[in-house]
């Protein structure tokens, strides 16, 4: 067994440790990978810092840099890791798999990294595929969303010994019914678990009551990413970057206000800030286009503005609009059947990078209200 090999195990071992984490960081800078050393001390020196200061987004910036330079060379070690993944701490601890993949190399992935949280994919209604994932996983969180899982795929699932570690489990856009209840309300495999996601299933209203009656608030029917997810913004319509204070920050420009939401490294909103537009009376379209324009690159420019991707948690402006300016069609969503959705696709495809109102999985839809509940399906 070769040294790196070795500590990439105790890595994949004890994955709440960050000594094993620092000790490949040595052994990287000792065989020339200064880069990815100072990427793992620099995410680690992250997740200590517990409040939000200029030192701590100075070394996000510098972590994002390092990333945004050789995530591609760091990724091509394994192939694999090419769908909704995501680092913490200098590693991937959270990806997408299959049965197939799993049956394959990836199963190999559990031995050398700190994997966490696993999507797993094409089970197609059988729930036999999650004994692929080999024993001694520290996975802490399953997501099963979209398999077309039933009631008899729960009973197979709660047979399964190999899953110590989970905590949080994921069977969104499933085919639950109210038939699921009693499995999932008497299994001590659910009982044990902190948050069960269950929107998108068909339950009846007296179903879902039930289930929250059960589970109290470790039950969710809400299209909520889980706590930590961050939103990927780039700067393509809207102005993202960094600022001098090296705050994650984007800029909304409206057409009497300008709208500034500043973020910390972590992605958590710290404030919003406004500029007035003032257009010259009589003005025409252009002009007042123009003006638009040069309020906004005034204060990118006193801003130190940094085009960068920027990643952000979910959040909304005092007036209802968030990451996209969705309040002029939002009534539409609580309406699903409404005549003017077939106008709306550019906007609902934009929001659905934020994850809110409507949802397409497997050929059909599920809509969502302002809280992210289950509408219709």
């Amino acid at each position: 067994m070769s040294d790196e090999y070795a500590l990439l195990r105790a890595i994949a071992a004890h994955p709440d440790e960050d000594t094993p984490r620092l000790a490949y960081a040595d052994w990287l800078d000792e065989h020339g990978t200064a880069a990815r050393a100072a990427f793992i001390r620099g995410q680690v020196e992250l997740a200590q810092l517990k409040d939000d200061s200029p030192d701590r987004r100075e070394v996000a910036f510098r972590c994002r840099q390092l990333l945004d330079a050789h995530e591609n060379d760091w990724l091509a070690v394994t192939h694999t890791f090419d769908l909704d993944f995501a680092w913490a701490r200098g590693f991937v601890e959270s990806f997408t798999s299959t049965p197939e993949a799993l049956h394959g190399e990836e199963a190999d992935l559990f031995a050398t990294h700190p994997l966490r949280r696993l999507w797993l994919r094409k089970l197609n209604g059988d729930a036999s595929g999650v004994q692929l994932i080999p024993a001694d996983n520290r996975l802490t969180a399953l997501d099963l969303i979209g398999n077309r899982l039933n009631t008899n795929a729960l009973k197979k699932l709660v047979k399964l010994s190999h899953l110590p570690h989970l905590r949080e489990l994921g069977l969104m856009f499933n085919a639950l019914r109210d038939t699921a209840i009693p499995v999932l309300c008497g299994e001590p495999f659910f009982q044990r678990l902190d948050l069960l996601r269950l929107g998108a299933n068909p339950f009846t209203d007296v179903g879902r009551a039930r289930l929250r009656t059960h589970f109290g608030r470790r039950v969710t029917f809400s299209h909520d990413r889980e706590p930590e997810r961050l939103y990927t913004i780039q700067d393509d319509y809207l102005r993202a970057g960094w600022g001098n204070d090296l705050t994650q920050f984007f800029l909304q420009a409206g057409e009497h206000e300008q709208r500034l939401a500043v973020f910390d490294h972590a992605g958590n909103l710290l404030r919003i800030e406004r500029r007035e537009v003032v257009h010259p009376v009589g003005a025409n379209y252009q002009q007042r286009d123009k003006t638009r324009e040069s309020v906004r690159d005034k204060w990118l420019e006193e801003l130190g503005y940094q085009s960068a991707t920027i990643k952000v948690k979910r959040f909304q402006f005092g007036d209802g609009s968030g990451l996209t300016p969705f309040n002029w069609w939002a009534g539409t969503y609580d309406q699903p059947n409404s005549a003017e959705r077939a106008g709306l696709d550019e906007a609902v495809e934009r929001w659905l990078e934020e994850g809110q109102y409507r949802f397409a999985f497997g050929g059909s839809d599920a809509w969502f209200d302002r809280s992210g509940e289950v509408m219709d399906t």
